[in-house]
């Protein structure tokens, strides 16, 4: 995402990522927090590429909101863009320095290491010939001194005082002082390399999870969008009051936009299949469950579920407004779940491999992560380990590189207790937290605590300060698999 703040920090234009759904859900978030936290009034571009979204006209309590269109709008997307592409070029010399340096690292350290050897070479040579030069000395002033009477030779005389110096120590400095050099030049570099902007800059140092939670946004759709979802919805007999909205990642979403899925993003997809019995359960429950996506999602027909994803009549905008009225939302580790933060819907995240960045927000928020397992043992890695901060940022190496552990999708029978505990959890019976549950959180808190996180945090928002958020792991998980 481009954002940035024009005329003296008063307006904040922000140009969101339009690849996906989840991209597009994320910027904005971020962009209405660092408005309504700076005081700023917003402004929201759409890429010229991409098609209009509701989601760039959404109304929030205490934004300004700018429309791009009217002169003051304009106005300030001259500027975001001109700054844009000032800074664009500024970016790319600090690039290309950075580029110069490190291939003059590279010079150094391939013509250190041999001139070092020759300095070692001389001195071999030099040694040895200092051994035979002070042996030919000693047989010619052995020579002389056997006959008192025969006096040295002048040139003797000459160098007789220096055949006892040693001039390898010299060269031994020589030797030391150029090992010095290297590490002087490649601290100089260094200090020559210039530092290229943090991505904190687009969250100018607000934890958007702990506004998303103690500030909420207040979110709705503009007047037009919401005439028109509500016109369809009735038309489909969905009911305002009886709402699950349901979103498993697929992956086909990016494939349609033509952007390969990479081994990271394949990890976080799931079977709609699994999600079958907790489907049942809602629905006979009296809940119609409103399934929402992309076109290109497998199929999914039962009673008491209008598949949106691949409807006929599907808009952006009704899937919003089916969300902001839904008792709550079943969420994949994927960026619609954000949508959650957004309308302030509990939500039930399922499957989920990030499992420090995406644990429950609200209180009545739960989560699902997938488990891993050991394939050479077969075994399940035990969630005290998975929870450790150093195998947790060590995953992907293990999954993608090495290939010692493999994620396993959540089980129809989790999906169906994380379900049941969401219905508690809204419903305002949900026991209190469990000693499981209660230890699971406190793993993820330290974990979250580790220098690793925190670097993490900082490059991200420019601060340190870990939040982590109010909600659960699912009772039944954890206490089926905390030994496990």
């Amino acid at each position: 995402m481009d954002a940035q703040f024009v005329s003296r920090r008063r307006v904040l234009v922000s140009r969101p990522r339009h690849q996906a759904l989840g991209l597009l859900v994320a910027d904005v978030l971020v962009s209405l927090h660092v408005a309504r936290s700076s005081g700023a009034a917003l402004v929201l571009l759409r890429s010229e590429e991409r098609a209009d979204s509701p989601l760039l006209r959404l109304r929030c309590s205490g934004i300004t909101w700018i429309d791009p269109r009217s002169p003051a709008g304009q106005i300030a997307t001259a500027k975001f863009l001109l700054g844009l592409r000032t800074s664009a070029a500024w970016l790319w010399v600090l690039d290309w320095r950075n580029h110069g340096i490190s291939l003059a690292q590279r010079l150094f350290r391939f013509v250190h290491p041999r001139v070092n050897g020759f300095l070692e070479l001389c001195t071999d040579v030099e040694a040895i010939s200092k051994r035979r030069w002070n042996t030919f000395l000693r047989i010619v002033i052995r020579w002389c001194h056997t006959d008192r009477r025969r006096p040295l030779p002048a040139w003797l005389v000459a160098i007789e005082g220096l055949k006892f110096q040693d001039t390898t120590a010299t060269k031994m400095n020589v030797r030391v002082r150029w090992k010095q050099t290297g590490g002087r030049v490649n601290d100089w570099l260094e200090e020559l390399r210039p530092v290229l902007p943090r991505r904190s800059e687009v969250h100018h140092g607000f934890d958007i999870r702990e506004l998303s939670l103690t500030q909420p946004l207040h979110a709705h759709l503009a007047d037009e969008d919401e005439a028109a979802a509500a016109a369809v919805a009735a038309d489909l007999g969905l009911d305002r009051e009886k709402l699950v909205v349901l979103h498993v990642r697929e992956g086909s979403t990016k494939a349609t936009a033509g952007i390969e899925d990479r081994s990271k993003d394949t990890v976080r997809n799931a079977d709609i299949g699994t999600f079958i019995p907790a489907i049942d359960e809602i629905v006979a429950r009296g809940y119609t469950v409103v399934r929402i996506g992309d076109p290109s999602m497998r199929p999914l027909e039962r009673a008491g579920v209008i598949d949106l994803a691949t409807h006929q009549r599907r808009t952006q905008a009704l899937e919003l407004w089916c969300l902001a009225r839904c008792a709550f939302f079943i969420a994949s580790d994927s960026g619609p779940y954000l949508l959650s933060w957004l309308f302030e819907v509990p939500c039930l995240s399922v499957n989920i491999t990030n499992t420090l960045g995406v644990f429950p927000l609200r209180p009545a928020d739960r989560y699902l992560v997938k488990r891993l397992r050991d394939i050479a043992t077969g075994q399940l890695v035990p969630l005290v380990t998975m929870l450790r901060e150093d195998f947790i940022y060590g995953i992907r190496r293990r999954i993608f590189k090495t290939g010692e552990v493999e994620y396993v999708d959540n089980t129809p029978e989790e999906i169906l207790a994380g379900v049941r505990e969401m219905f508690d959890a809204v419903g305002g019976s949900a026991p209190p937290e469990s000693e499981a549950q209660r230890r699971y959180a406190g793993l993820v808190r330290k974990a979250r605590q580790g220098a690793l996180s925190q670097a993490k945090m900082l490059e991200k928002t420019g601060s340190a300060e870990i939040f982590l958020g109010d909600g659960r792991v699912v009772h039944a998980f954890a206490a089926v698999h905390f030994d496990a």
